[in-house]
């Protein structure tokens, strides 16, 4: 709630009362709304995150995207725009962890996600793309802090 409430005084570019109350009755409405409305179970125990991989992941993926900002700019002042759809084969098997892949490469400059499939069990991507080779060595950065232990499915124990 206090992560959301953040993000809205964020967005208002104001830090007053106002927003600071504002983001935290409508960060409590959307996340009661979420809870009571559109999760069919206990979501808190089949997508547990370990944090400090999560900060891993979230401070390679701001690097990555201001690495590939500069390049995508590099390469669009010189005219090498090309793009192309390149299929890069996952080895996560974890939904949230592929999701949150397919998120970075959208948030990467010069990359979009364009579809998530399954194919003989296995995941893939396909990435529209201006440097198939770069994006396809900091994907697998990103995949590799994915894959290990990034979320914890089960019940819990009692």
């Amino acid at each position: 709630m206090l992560l959301f409430s953040v993000i809205w005084v964020i967005l208002n570019e104001k830090i007053g009362w106002e927003q600071i109350v504002t983001g935290l009755v409508l960060s409590l409405a959307a996340l009661a709304i979420t809870d009571s409305q559109l999760l069919l179970s206990d979501y808190t125990w089949v997508y547990r995150i370990n944090p400090l991989r999560l900060l891993r992941y979230a401070a390679v993926l701001l690097g990555q995207i201001y690495a590939s900002g500069f390049s995508a700019i590099v390469r669009i002042v010189r005219g090498r725009d090309d793009t192309d759809i390149v299929r890069y084969e996952t080895a996560l098997d974890d939904d949230l962890a592929v999701a949150l892949l397919a998120n970075a490469v959208t948030l990467t400059p010069g990359t979009v996600t364009v579809d998530i499939g399954e194919e003989d069990g296995r995941q893939h991507l396909e990435i529209l793309t201006f440097t198939p080779m770069a994006s396809q060595a900091a994907i697998r950065r990103l995949e590799r802090i994915l894959s290990r232990e990034t979320t914890v499915k089960g019940e819990p124990e009692c």
